[in-house]
This record gives structure tokens, sequence and C-alpha cells, in this order.
């Protein structure tokens, strides 16, 4: 509805009031106001529209005084849902009546509305995974390793004595039997041969030493030599005027164990393996004897007629046992008792 139909209409309802009432004359300009602004309010009622949530007003008339306060404009948050109160519209207005005139209606409106929405904060995670990857070796499969037998120096595998070629003598052969080496070529006799760890050279006992080592027989006079694998290099390791058997290499090849009467009956007794460095293992008025070295070389196992009730003069029937001594000489220990001969004692390998 425009503005002038309602001013008309308020006029004519003016004038209706003055006729019934009886009252020409004029109405002050302070009273016609306020008649008119109520009648206004009463008619407007209906067609002001509510200001919307932008707080724009329509071109209706504003309400008057009494009505300043006006509705109320609520706004709905999308964030939230929650109702935002806006700003009321402010709306002032005057209106002069002069009589002979039409009322003139005079008013400004001004309507501020203002919205805000705050939006929920979202909340954020933020993480850094941090890990160090570490590789895992498969370890792979122990073999056993096989245990490789060490070659004898030009295939010899055995050495061994024989008189075969008149008087006895060291020969070597290979483990199949083949390959027989003479390795000694003396009047004397050679015997017992020991191989020394590395397989390089060989000790042995020998009469060649003897004043008449072809023809002393049983009274024969024997020493310790050793001699390269191949029979050169022959040399003599012991000087007593008594009989010295039995050589044992010790397992590092630094020391060589023996048996020797050098002291009025049989003792053991070890050595370098170059000769000197010579000590007394043993000393007991029996016979001790047939020396051998453990694998680890800490002990010396040997056969002995100790335990005999006259170890001087029982042989040739004395009972021989089995003994093991330090290789200092020292921890003497029994190992066989019994009424038979036991000796050559021969340590396992491990």
């Amino acid at each position: 509805m425009g503005h002038r139909p309602v001013s008309a209409l308020l006029w004519l309802v003016f004038c209706a009031m003055l006729v019934a009432c009886g009252r020409p004359e004029a109405v002050p300009d302070d009273q016609a106001t306020v008649v008119a602004a109520r009648s206004l309010a009463t008619l407007n009622a209906k067609a002001l529209p509510t200001a919307t949530a932008q707080g724009s007003l329509p071109s209706a008339p504003l309400p008057t005084q009494e009505s300043a306060a006006g509705p109320t404009a609520i706004e709905t948050s999308a964030d939230s849902g929650a109702p935002v109160p806006t700003a009321t519209p402010a709306a002032t207005e005057g209106t002069t009546a002069t009589p002979g005139q039409t009322p003139t209606r005079t008013g400004t409106a001004a309507a501020t509305v203002t919205a805000s929405a705050t939006a929920s904060p979202t909340a954020s995670v933020t993480g850094t995974a941090t890990g160090t990857a570490t590789a895992t070796r498969t370890p792979s499969p122990t073999t056993t390793p096989t245990a490789t037998r060490t070659p004898l120096p030009t295939s010899r595998g055995l050495a061994f004595a024989s008189n075969r070629d008149g008087n006895v003598e060291i020969y070597a052969m290979k483990d199949d039997g083949s390959g027989i080496t003479r390795l000694t070529n003396d009047a004397a006799e050679d015997a017992r041969p020991a191989w020394s760890p590395d397989g390089a050279r060989i000790a042995f006992e020998s009469t060649r030493g003897d004043l008449s080592p072809g023809t002393c027989g049983a009274n024969c006079l024997y020493h310790i030599y050793v001699m390269n694998a191949d029979g050169s290099g022959v040399a003599r390791l012991t000087e007593a005027a008594t009989n010295d058997l039995f050589p044992a290499w010790s397992p590092d090849g630094s020391r060589i164990a023996f048996a020797s009467g050098r002291d009025g009956n049989w003792e053991i007794y070890a050595m370098n393996a170059g000769g000197g460095g010579l000590s007394r293992l043993t000393d007991n008025p029996a016979e001790d004897f047939s020396p051998a070295w453990s694998p680890d070389g800490e002990r010396i196992a040997f056969s002995s007629t100790r335990d005999e009730a006259n170890p001087a003069s029982c042989d040739p029937n004395c009972n021989h046992e089995l003994y093991v001594v330090n290789a200092d000489g020292g921890g003497l220990v029994r190992l066989t008792n019994n009424p038979a001969h036991d000796w050559d004692p021969a340590w396992s390998p491990r």
C-alpha cells in the first residue's frame, strides 16, 4: 500500500472525528500529531511487514513513537543453529497538521542489522610418526666344517721299523701300503719312529752311537735322534751313557718326552725338540717308561711297576700299570689296577 491512499483515508477519519465532536475549531498541532500518529499506527499495524533479517525496511509508514521499539528481528545462525539477535530498527517521525491543509507525515527510518556467526573451531590433530626401520639379516646356514687330513710329506702316511734289509731301519709308506721308502741306512739299529705334529720331522731311537753298533746285541746303547721326513738331516739329541728310549712329541712340537735309565732306573724325562732343556718328571725306584702326551699338552701318560712289592727286582715278571702325571711332573694319578700287564698308553685326539 502506497503513502497517498493511507494519508487520504487518515484525513477522512480525522474530519469525521471533528464533525462528531462538534468542534470545528482548529486542533492544536501537538494534539493533531498525537491523534494522527495513533490512527496511523492502528491502520498500519497489519500493513507494516516485519523487518527482514538483512535490516531493510519496507516502504510502508513507520510505527508511532509508542511503537518505536517495534518487533525484533531474529536470525538463525547457519553454523550453530542458535538464534542470533539482530538490532531493532530505530524509527522517528513527526506529523504536522495545519487547518485547511492536508496533514503531512514526515519521518526518517534507520535500520541496522548485524548478524554474526562464530563457527565452532574444528579440532585439528597433527601427529608425526617417527620410526627407525632396522634391516635384519637372515643368518646364513652354518655348515659344520669337515675335518681335513693334513697330507704327510711326499705322500707318506706311515713310518715303521723293519729289518727287511739285514738290520733294523726306519721306513715310510703311503696309507694304502704302497710307495715304501727306506729313510735310514746305517749298520746300527734304528727303531721306534715318532712323527712331529707338523709332519716335517721324525724322532727315533738308535744304537748308532754305540761303539759296536752292529755286534752289541742286547747290550747296545740307545740314544734319541731326529731327522727330516725324507731321511735327511739326522741329528743326535741325547748323550747319556745309558739307554734313552720311547721318544714322544708334545702337541705343539716344542718338547720331546722319553724314558731313560741315566739315574740308575727307568724314569720319564722331557727335553726341547732340538735337544737341551732336560727335566726329570718321575722319581721312583720302579721302572717308568712309554710316555704319551695328552692332546692339550697338559699331561703325560706312562706305564710303571711302582706298585710291585719289589719293583727293583721283579723284572722280568713285574706287573705294569698305567699312570698319568702333569707335564711338569706333579699330580701323579694311577689309572689301572689289574694283576695283568698294562702298558703302551695312547691318547685319543679329542
